[in-house]
């Protein structure tokens, strides 16, 4: 599970417009499932900022990985507290 908004952000901050583009359509290429954002979803990610010390954005990445017991990828630290909940493989 990776946060494909962080990624969109991350590479237009970085690289630009272009590059932006680019890693969106290698995402895609790549088979990877992009999971909409649901009322329930919403209230569940709204549920684990209530419970854990995420930011918002965190924890809907947080939800979807528990949702489909997948995999969170990240390298934020943040994340230690919810180990308990989710397999994560961490980014260093």
């Amino acid at each position: 599970m990776i946060n494909l908004g962080e990624i969109v952000y991350l590479t237009k901050r970085r690289f630009g417009d272009e590059k932006k583009i680019e890693v969106i359509s290698r995402i895609y290429q790549l088979g990877l499932t992009v999971v909409s954002v649901t009322d329930a979803l919403v209230f569940q990610a709204a549920e684990l900022k209530a419970q854990y010390a995420l930011y918002y954005a965190d924890c809907f990445a947080l939800a979807c990985a528990v949702n489909h017991s997948a995999t969170l990828v990240t390298g934020d630290p943040e994340f230690q507290t919810v180990s308990h909940l989710i397999e994560i493989a961490w980014i260093r």
